[in-house]
């Protein structure tokens, strides 16, 4: 039975010095084609913003006799409303006041991978929740209650400007939202209390109707409701892609391997 030895160190170095030619050649063309994506596709650049609880917060889910409950809880306690706000800043109620901003929906028709790529599909808000479902992300920042959320664009101005009009918009539909259900259940409260004569069920009333004020008042108040932003929006002064610094020595890695693997095929063929 016959032994095939394995390829030595310098059995390897003589291959590719033989095959230095188709090396070079592939190394260099995979490198022109390398810079030509780079140039071709659209620079994008990166925003990101902090948010954190504001330390006031309702809580639909926990119900006394059947009865929602709202709360004023601690920091340390998950927050209903800071989760709630995490999760509207892609939903439809956000996308439709952003779809009244020309603006908006001409900054994100800029967004494409390539210079000569255009959008064509008609923007509506199910389409900008999508987009934004894409290409916004957040992210906890370690083991703290902030969140980090950042967006990518070829337009760092507009970046800024998109993650600032979601902070805002996603604050103020929590706070219409916790208006409205406080006043419907303050209302409810009221008319409780004229039909309740027992006097330790008219003071779970009273002290529910008390929360229910308290969440009027604060709902009022010219303050971030839902989320308090830690860190304004900041964009990358430098894009974050293409990054030339990982594209050219993969391009070129790349070249020399498939121009010494060209060359080892032909070698074999002959």
């Amino acid at each position: 039975m016959e032994v095939v030895e394995s390829p030595t160190f310098r059995d390897v170095v003589r291959n590719v010095y033989a095959a230095r030619y188709w090396v070079v050649t592939g190394g260099a063309l995979f490198l022109l084609l390398a810079v030509f994506w780079c140039y071709a596709t659209t620079p994008y650049y990166s925003a990101y913003m902090l948010v954190a609880p504001t330390g006031v917060t309702y809580d639909s889910t926990a119900y006394i006799e059947g009865v929602p409950r709202f709360l004023n809880q601690d920091r340390s306690t998950e927050h209903f409303s800071f989760l709630r706000f995490g999760q509207s800043l892609t939903g439809v109620r956000v996308s439709s006041v952003l779809l009244k901003d020309p603006a908006v929906v001409e900054g994100m028709e800029k967004d494409r991978l390539f210079f000569l790529t255009k959008e064509t599909e008609a923007w509506t808000a199910e389409r900008i929740s999508e987009y934004l479902k894409e290409n916004i992300r957040v992210e906890p920042v370690k083991d703290t209650q902030l969140q980090r959320i950042s967006y990518n664009h070829p337009d760092r101005l507009f970046a800024k400007k998109l993650l600032e009009m979601l902070y805002v918009t996603a604050n103020e539909l929590i706070r219409t939202d916790a208006r409205r259900e406080a006043e419907d259940f303050i209302a409810h409260l009221e008319a409780e209390l004229e039909q309740v004569r027992h006097p330790q069920h008219r003071e779970t009333l009273t002290s529910i109707l008390m929360d229910q004020e308290q969440i009027r008042i604060l709902t009022n108040l010219e303050k971030p409701f839902a989320a308090l932003m830690a860190e304004p929006p900041v964009s990358s002064v430098r894009p974050v892609w293409p990054r030339k610094v990982i594209v050219f020595p993969i391009a070129l890695f790349l070249g020399f391997a498939f121009g010494l693997l060209f060359f080892n095929i032909r070698q074999a063929l002959k």
